[in-house]
């Protein structure tokens, strides 16, 4: 979960209501909506349409994109629990997150990369694309866009923290742009104003081509 508020339990019912600490929302079940783990609870596939439905679109990425990623086999059946909810609110919201979602994403900064890259128009990426370098080795990127040659690498906090993953992390790099790829990087705070993020990957797409 990323820039949700936690402050209420989300309880869904055959009756709705608010309260200081509950939000009970009305809603209907059908088989395999639920799941018993000792108490009643959502499957992953109808907690990941009930999010969407009453999430922001990114906040709902994150949430859904985690989830698939825990839970692979719950992909096979969003379809029916996208239907067992079209009847209620946020049906249509539901529907376009289902479809962006990709379990691929390991990291909330990755989810929210990805919708950043579709809001500026760029082509949909390859996740976690392994590539094997003249070293021998085989690197997964975060990000890949095959036609153009470009690389893009989501930087998450923290991530270099110790000097030893600076300097493999440069080897990487070097590796990477031996076999003729351009790389380009971004952080946290570049998510806000992905613009300017966005023009780089461009640029570098364009720059291999005429190399």
């Amino acid at each position: 979960m990323w820039d949700v508020d936690l402050s209420r339990i989300h309880v869904s019912g055959s009756k709705g209501r608010i309260t200081e600490s509950t939000y009970r929302h009305q809603t209907r079940f059908s088989d395999g909506d639920l799941v018993d783990i000792g108490v009643p609870v959502t499957s992953t596939e109808r907690t990941i349409v009930d999010l969407a439905r009453s999430l922001p679109f990114e906040q709902a990425v994150v949430a859904g994109d985690s989830a698939l990623r825990l839970d692979p086999s719950a992909r096979d059946r969003l379809p029916d629990a996208v239907l067992s909810a079209s009847w209620g609110h946020g049906a249509a919201a539901a529907r376009a997150v289902v479809s962006f979602l990709d379990g691929r994403s390991e990291s909330v900064g990755e989810s929210r990369s990805r919708v950043r890259i579709a809001e500026c128009g760029l082509p949909t990426p390859i996740l976690q694309q392994a590539v094997r370098a003249r070293d021998g080795r085989t690197y997964r990127l975060d990000f890949f866009w095959k036609d153009s040659g470009v690389i893009g690498e989501f930087d998450g906090l923290g991530k270099y923290d110790d000097r030893r993953d600076l300097v493999a992390e440069k080897r990487r790099e070097d590796a990477l742009r031996e076999l003729g790829f351009q790389v380009v990087r971004w952080t946290w705070r570049d998510l806000d104003r992905f613009d300017a993020v966005a023009a780089c990957i461009t640029r570098a797409g364009k720059s291999r081509k005429h190399a």
